[in-house]
């Protein structure tokens, strides 16, 4: 079993320091479907799901240094954990 890495962030007022310990899936090149389908199987080996960041490749991301991209990622990934967004109504009212 592997051991649980620290927490990914802690807050200091706005600022967030990270370490580079964090878990991340950066995916290039991929199909959205695709993409879904290796999320749910990533998501359905681990304990802590929620503690790996994924994410697609954009033109600003490739330009990016890893160690920035990662910080970044890991920021976002942080605050959406503390303020998830809503989650989306089906259309047909279930």
């Amino acid at each position: 079993m592997r051991a649980q890495p620290p927490p990914l962030a802690e807050a200091t007022g706005s600022a967030y320091i990270f370490s580079m310990s964090e878990r991340v899936i950066i995916m290039h090149g991929f199909e959205y479907t695709e993409i879904d389908l290796i999320m749910r199987a990533v998501k359905k080996t681990l304990e802590s799901p929620r503690d790996v960041i994924f994410a697609k490749s954009t033109e600003n991301s490739l330009t990016m240094k890893l160690s920035d991209l990662i910080e970044d990622l890991s920021q976002d990934h942080a605050y959406l954990k503390e303020n998830p967004p809503p989650i989306a109504k089906d259309p047909s009212g279930r």
